[in-house]
């Protein structure tokens, strides 16, 4: 219970319209989807920054901790007082002020508590746009917004909600008031302090006012709403849009079929505009402040090529501002359509644009067999990899056992976008499996890390023997590494425990790699390929757990080359020993492995192939020809993804070496 002796204080501040109690409070200790429940001694509402601020400074004298709020629209409680009641709601409801519009600078001056929806309204008034759309502007206020930095429907086009702000205003924890209402476009002046509070959530500092950026308001706009089988599909039509202009791009929406459904089936008035439904949907639109620029035959001619190859299906443009509104309300009606079909958890994640349709495959793999049954939802801004993974509960399932799963259903979807950010696999039961990819793209950095020569970054390696215990490593590194000053026989006896330092020990694994009779040689008596050969006795003879090679033959000549392959695939039919193999050579990962990890820039997994062909391989086998053409088509539909999503790059990078 708060101290009479401070209410009493804050009323004497905001005046009795300033402060609410007992049963007035109720709208504001529960969050829009009515899961998060709380208790408050009074909500506050301040008519200025300066009300705000005097408030501040009150509560921080008495140590009285102070939760704000905006316009309640959050989906995670974030603005909700805790259940023990002694939590301040401090409400920016009443901060509504449009200070200034400036259609010359294009800027907006405005105060937390204006709907982001009057913000749009009063912008485009003045003849410009406030580009940032969500489905909740008509309640989320500005304050929120900034302060969750939120993204949106044009986030594709203009970025997030810390790309719009110039200038803030904002109340610190002790009641000082911090006046950043800057208008300026280039602003070198030391540090950018107001983005420390855009994104911040009210931990750092109330925002009460912003400076934001407009644009010239859109003078033709173009909406299409198409059918795509598939969430690849959706992704190919982004790369045709952006690859005819990018810069028209204002939204590119994706919506599942069920999702949609729900929405046909719970929203009054909710249309589907075409002839049949469809497994996923994509609503793009494009926008431009420039006069007769043909957008909508820009919009026909892409989406021509996408029904002629396959990627749309069907589509429907719209003709009129009303048809318009009918389709973006498909979108933007998705969550109230959820919380009628009934309970659900929410997710809203962002991997990299080219990864969506995996991590949807991923995601919704790893959902149904943490809870079969369960209905994978995603829709959202696959223009900039934001996604809405919303995960509805089984038909006839109990919503308040649904609910209670939560955390173990989004610590499920986590995982798999920490996955994506980089390489994922398992490997075990004595396997071959070798890593490709292009120069740069980590190959030998993930060998360091699994060897722990490096540490990784995020994420983490897991190396453990069959009976759970520590693994024992081998290392073939691209040369041998041999210490010049030992022998061929010592070089091997170095790496052993004191009871294998011996002859008989050493020897079988030099006649394992056709050295008998080099014992007293020294390195600098072998040639390449031979020193290589005692690298790799040496590798074997640790009997290791997990044998990492890499490239072990990229120094050697061609014809030397292939000899050790043969030997190495002949070698490991023996010892089977589990080996990770980094190449940038497609036919020799063909020949020797019984799968095959191509990795893309960025050190991301792109495609996990295994290839199922009997031992032994040789090089001029047919069916060994035939997947090496297989594995550089993968490549090849790599980097064309890759130049499509990016236009800058006009022809693909290095691939994989061909022999």
């Amino acid at each position: 219970m708060a101290d009479t002796r401070l209410l009493d204080a804050i009323r004497g501040v905001v005046g009795d319209r300033g402060l609410l109690t007992g049963a007035d409070t109720a709208a504001y200790t529960e969050d829009w989807r009515r899961l998060y429940r709380g208790r408050t001694p009074a909500v506050i509402r301040p008519g200025s920054t300066d009300e705000l601020a005097r408030v501040v400074s009150l509560c921080a004298q008495a140590r009285a901790p102070v939760v704000p709020q905006g316009g309640n629209t959050s989906m995670v409680g974030g603005a909700t007082p805790a259940e023990g009641g002694d939590e301040f709601v401090l409400s920016t409801a009443r901060l509504t002020r449009i200070r200034d519009i400036d259609p010359l600078d294009l800027t907006m001056t405005i105060e937390a508590g204006v709907t982001l929806k009057a913000a749009q309204d009063a912008a485009a008034e003045a003849g410009c746009l406030l580009p940032l759309s969500i489905s909740s502007e008509g309640s989320a206020q500005i304050g929120g917004v900034l302060a969750v930095n939120a993204g949106g429907n044009n986030t594709v086009r203009y970025g997030n909600a810390r790309d719009l702000v110039l200038g803030l205003e904002v109340v610190l924890p002790d009641g000082e008031i911090w006046n950043g209402l800057r208008r300026l476009r280039k602003d070198n002046t030391g540090y950018c302090l107001r983005q420390l509070f855009v994104g911040s959530e009210g931990t750092l500092g109330i925002i009460t006012a912003a400076v934001l950026k407009l644009v010239p308001r859109p003078r033709e706009i173009a909406v299409a709403f198409c059918a795509v089988p598939t969430a690849d599909a959706a992704l190919d039509l982004f790369g045709r849009f952006q690859s005819h202009d990018p810069a028209a791009i204002s939204a590119f929406e994706l919506m599942s079929g069920l999702g949609t459904d729900f929405v046909l089936r719970h929203i009054e008035g909710a249309v589907l505009p075409l002839a049949s439904p469809a497994p996923n949907y994509v609503l793009v639109e494009l926008a431009t402040p420039r006069p007769d620029a043909g957008l909508r035959a820009a919009l026909e001619s892409v989406l021509e090529g996408a029904l002629a190859d396959g990627v749309v299906t069907d589509a429907a443009i719209a003709s009129s501002e009303a048809q318009r509104a009918a389709i973006w309300r498909l979108r933007e009606e998705h969550s109230e359509a959820q919380k009628r079909e009934g309970a659900s958890v929410k997710n809203d994640v962002s991997v990299p644009v080219s990864k969506v349709p995996e991590f949807i495959r991923r995601a919704t793999a790893t959902c149904e067999a943490l809870i079969p049954g369960i209905r994978a939802v995603p829709f959202g801004h696959m223009g900039d990899g934001n996604i809405h993974f919303n995960l509805e509960q089984p038909v006839d399932a109990d919503s308040a056992w649904f609910l209670a799963q939560d955390h173990a259903i989004m610590d499920a979807v986590n995982e798999v976008v920490r996955a994506l950010d980089g390489i994922d696999f398992e490997m075990s039961g004595k396997s071959f499996v070798s890593m490709v990819g292009p120069s740069g793209c980590g190959k030998s950095t993930f060998l360091n890390i699994v060897s722990g020569v490096e540490t990784p970054t995020t994420g983490k390696v897991k190396v453990s023997a069959d009976d759970g215990g520590r693994a024992k490593l081998g290392y073939v590194f691209q040369d041998a590494r041999l210490l010049p000053w030992r022998t061929v026989l010592d070089n091997i006896k170095y790496v052993q425990p004191k009871a294998r330092k011996t002859d008989d020990y050493v020897k079988p694994y030099l006649d394992l790699v056709g050295l008998t009779g080099f014992e007293q040689m020294f390195p600098a008596h072998l040639s390449g390929g031979m020193q290589q050969r005692v690298g790799i006795a040496r590798a074997f003879s640790v009997e290791p757990d997990l044998l990492l090679m890499d490239e072990p033959f990229s120094h050697l000549d061609a014809i030397t080359a292939r000899t050790m392959r043969e030997e190495l695939q002949s070698i490991w039919e023996q010892k089977k020993r589990t080996v990770l193999f980094v190449t940038h050579d497609v036919l020799e990962a063909v020949q020797l492995s019984d799968r095959i990890i191509i990795l893309e820039y960025g050190g991301r997994n792109f495609a996990d192939i295994p290839v199922n062909l009997p031992y032994p391989r040789l090089q001029t086998d047919p069916a060994v020809s035939t997947m090496q053409s297989e594995i550089l088509q993968v490549f090849e539909d790599m980097e064309a993804r890759r130049a499509k999503l990016d236009p800058r790059i006009a022809k693909p990078a290095e691939s994989a070496k061909t022999a």
